[in-house]
């Protein structure tokens, strides 16, 4: 239905934030590294656009995060990647 909701709330997010985010929940407690995401939700041609990824995960935190400085779902490992820690059911 590609539909979010955070508790019983609908939360509106682009096609963009909304495939990031499904990227980062069917993999939820794995860290995923930049590359990848930006090859599955950007394409191939996108992989090396660190600073892309990073503003979509801003924005995405701003929607979902109470706080999106401290952040409890999408959260950075350094010099890893990102890692989905929110409840995916």
């Amino acid at each position: 239905m590609r539909r979010v909701l955070l508790g019983d709330s609908p939360i509106p997010l682009s096609p963009t934030e909304f495939s990031l985010l499904s990227e980062l929940a069917l993999n939820s407690g794995q860290v995923m590294l930049p590359a990848d995401l930006l090859r599955v939700v950007w394409g191939p041609a996108y992989v090396g656009d660190i600073s892309l990824l990073r503003s979509a995960i801003w924005r995405l935190r701003r929607t979902l995060e109470a706080d999106p400085s401290n952040p409890e779902y999408v959260l950075t490992v350094p010099r890893v990647g990102y890692i989905f820690a929110g409840d995916s059911s």
